[in-house]
């Protein structure tokens, strides 16, 4: 979600970014973008709020000038918006030194990213023809928010799993005229 506030505020939304070799490598989920291939950064903001693209995450990284500059302008966005136990350690926001954030701080940060024309669109897509890269053809980008379908007035939510924080998740819906954001971390799925 700080990575798409960042990208959002620093980043045309159809600027092209090219994908890289090292994004087939990526730890943990990944959208499905590689060498050869070109993206809008709408495209991957989809993909990374979707389908928790790390891979998208470390392209628009790139875009915003690495992974230092990324982390940096993240951690000043979190301190400008209240989020004061936020300490990003990584763009896609997996398991870094230092890493550290509250479930307060997720609610606070979504609440503001739902007040991006660009985020809210994006996090409510239900499924979208992605671009392939090199020979690949492109795919269906399907949203893995399991809200969208099953808890009416849900306006987008935003799973996520890391060893340190488990299972989280943070949404928003709406009802009767008011708005509500949750969010949740160190859960786990059972059975």
């Amino acid at each position: 979600v700080l990575t798409a506030i960042v990208a959002i505020d620093r980043l045309d939304p159809d600027a092209q970014v090219a994908g890289a070799p090292e994004d087939l490598s990526i730890d943990g989920s990944r959208a499905g973008i590689g060498p050869g291939g070109t993206y809008t950064v709408r495209q991957l903001l989809t993909g990374l709020l979707l389908n928790s693209g790390n891979d998208t995450a470390q392209a628009l990284a790139r875009a915003m000038g690495g992974d230092a500059a990324t982390v940096a302008a993240m951690a000043e966005k979190a301190r400008q918006l209240g989020a004061l136990d936020t300490r990003p350690a990584t763009p896609s926001g997996l398991d870094g030194p230092g890493m550290a954030t509250s479930a307060y701080d997720l609610a606070v940060l979504f609440r503001h990213a739902m007040g991006e024309p660009l985020f809210a669109e994006t996090i409510a897509t239900r499924e979208i023809p992605f671009p392939g890269y090199g020979d690949r053809p492109g795919f269906i980008l399907s949203n893995a928010n399991p809200l969208l379908a099953r808890y009416p007035g849900t306006l987008g939510s935003k799973t996520g799993f890391t060893d340190a924080a488990r299972h989280t998740i943070v949404a928003a819906a709406q009802r009767n005229g008011r708005r509500l954001v949750v969010s949740l971390v160190r859960a786990e799925n059972t059975p």
